[in-house]
């Protein structure tokens, strides 16, 4: 809890981004749910109706400019990835290369409301490499009065069959238009996936720990 609370505060000062899937908590609530009603574990049409539906949902939490999600397949599921495990892990969660087969790209454009200034574009590559894959990524959004962009070099990596790990270092820039100039940090972020079974997998993600800002 004390984590958690943690956790909480820094997103509220906007130094922090973390999200994490919600099937996670999914055996805990479970056991709260029983707690509360004798009765519930005998209803296994409900309990099994519950579980699925948690596995069709996820959360995040967001404390600074939000970057949306990149290529089209997540941007159809609100935002969810955290289980890519192809070339969009690269920006979606970094543990996902570890999975990766031969060379991949992609590019992406989201004008958002139909406003040109509210753009955001990119691409993103990645390359099997080693017991691993490698990728590189770069966003750009807004116009000429503001502009925020983001480049970065992602790998990750099979810690056994079970569980990969992964990692990316980005340069984040803001360029503010006539005499405001312009100003850059290093970032860092990573995330993991777990297959706790064939067809149940838990994963998480978290950006800027180092609580950076501009």
């Amino acid at each position: 809890m004390c984590v958690l609370f943690g956790l909480l505060g820094l997103i509220a000062r906007g130094e922090l981004d973390f999200s994490l899937e919600i099937t996670l908590f999914q055996m805990q609530i479970t056991s709260v749910f029983q707690h509360m009603n004798p009765y519930f574990h005998r209803n296994i049409i409900m309990t099994r109706a519950l579980l699925i539906s948690f596995l069709l949902l996820s959360t995040g939490a967001f404390s600074q400019v939000e970057w949306y999600a990149a290529g089209a397949r997540s941007s159809a599921m609100n935002n969810t990835g955290l289980g890519a495990n192809d070339v969009w892990s690269v920006q979606l969660n970094q543990a996902g290369l570890a999975n990766m087969q031969g060379v991949q790209g992609g590019l992406y454009y989201n004008n958002q409301f139909g406003i040109s200034e509210l753009g955001t574009g990119g691409l993103v590559l990645s390359s099997k490499l080693g017991k691993g894959g490698i990728g590189f990524d770069f966003q750009s959004f807004g116009y000429s009065a503001f502009r925020q962009s983001d480049a970065g070099i992602s790998y990750g990596l099979a810690l056994g069959s079970q569980l990969n790990v992964g990692v990316r270092l980005g340069y984040r820039k803001i360029q503010l238009g006539g005499i405001y100039g312009q100003s850059s940090v290093i970032t860092a972020e990573g995330g993991f996936q777990y297959g706790l079974t064939k067809d149940l997998l838990i994963s998480g993600h978290i950006s800027n720990p180092q609580r950076s800002s501009i």
